[in-house]
């Protein structure tokens, strides 16, 4: 019996041995100077998201006496009632682009004003025209449909007309400068 026994702690000490190596194949050894990492943004910046901050940089420092004029702004959601009256006064619908930041436009007392639009159309440009507009709106609510609507403001020539080609500035200041000029040629 002693020899089965030799050789199981014969068989138990290979074991052990062959642990042993197995173990120390898999150890790794540890540098004991790390270097530094550098560090790697996690978000990307997107010139969408960095066009979208210059504006909102720009809009607050805008001057506060053109929103006394301003009749539309993308920013602020319209109620129904005020997209009838907005169509009624420009006589067609506003469009809005997927692409747009920030759209304004802008009637002065005289009838004349201002579309304004930053998007990602325009290249990091404020996209400024001029814009006459009806001396009359329609009180009435216009008809649903396209044929009858065009006919009415065909009648009562009630259309907004652009009536410059658009200038383009980097900053918002510069559009205050153009709509200036504008509202001083309306007195």
């Amino acid at each position: 019996m002693s020899s089965s026994r030799e050789g199981l702690e014969n068989f138990m000490e290979l074991l052990k041995q062959q642990e042993k190596e197995t173990v120390h194949c898999f150890k790794t050894e540890v540098k004991k100077t790390k270097q530094p990492q550098k560090r790697v943004n996690k978000k990307p910046v997107d010139s969408t998201t960095a066009i979208k901050r210059k504006v909102s940089q720009q809009l607050k420092k805008r001057d506060p006496f053109y929103n006394q004029f301003i009749i539309f702004d993308s920013s602020k959601p319209l109620s129904i009632e005020e997209n009838n009256k907005l169509k009624r006064l420009l006589g067609r619908e506003v469009q809005m682009w997927e692409g747009d930041f920030q759209r304004f436009i802008y009637k002065f007392p005289n009838g004349s004003g201002v579309s304004v639009i930053m998007s990602t159309y325009t290249a990091g440009y404020w996209e400024v025209s001029d814009m006459t507009f009806p001396s009359k709106s329609i009180q009435k609510a216009l008809p649903k449909k396209k044929r009858l609507r065009k006919k009415l403001m065909a009648k009562y020539n009630l259309k907004s007309t652009t009536t410059s080609n658009i200038n383009r500035y980097a900053f918002f200041n510069n559009v205050e400068e153009h709509m200036g000029k504008v509202y001083a040629a309306s007195k």
